[in-house]
């Protein structure tokens, strides 16, 4: 996970510096695409599969953040796509059920990192789920035609 961060560090300063920053707000976005299409065709297909689909769901947080991210952007006609897409996908991560619970602040004994407050679960049926991967299947096929 580091080494990847170092690469896209180093990738977007260079695409920046050349004038080519919204360049890498489309290849974030498309590993963020690709990624999640993966992640929903292994849960397709294997039935034990309620990990997967909960981080899935999960996904509802990074999409909020990957949309500020590219809105940070100068808009160029594929970023106003992307966002648009994003919007649509937005759409239905929203239906999604997020659930907060109590829970005392606890300290990780191996890293010793503190989490601080509530913690949250987002419920997702299979409804929904099939929902977000039909739309992300649909947005991706755009791309990749």
């Amino acid at each position: 996970l580091r080494m990847i961060s170092e690469v896209y560090f180093v990738s977007d300063a260079y695409l920046k510096e050349n004038e080519s920053a919204s360049t890498a707000a489309l290849i974030i976005f498309g590993g963020w695409l690709e990624g999640l299409h993966i992640a929903v065709q292994v849960a397709k297909n294997n039935k034990n599969n309620e990990d997967l689909i909960q981080k899935i769901a999960d996904q509802k947080y990074a999409l909020d953040n990957l949309m500020g991210l590219i809105s940070g952007y100068e808009q160029s006609e594929d970023l106003k796509a992307v966002t648009t897409d994003l919007m649509d996908v937005k759409k239905e991560f929203d239906k999604l059920e997020v659930v907060t619970m109590d829970s005392e602040d606890q300290v990780d004994p191996k890293t010793g990192m503190m989490t601080i407050g509530d913690s949250y679960k987002i419920n997702i049926t299979q409804a929904q789920f099939e929902a977000i991967a039909t739309k992300l299947n649909s947005i991706r096929n755009k791309y990749i035609e």
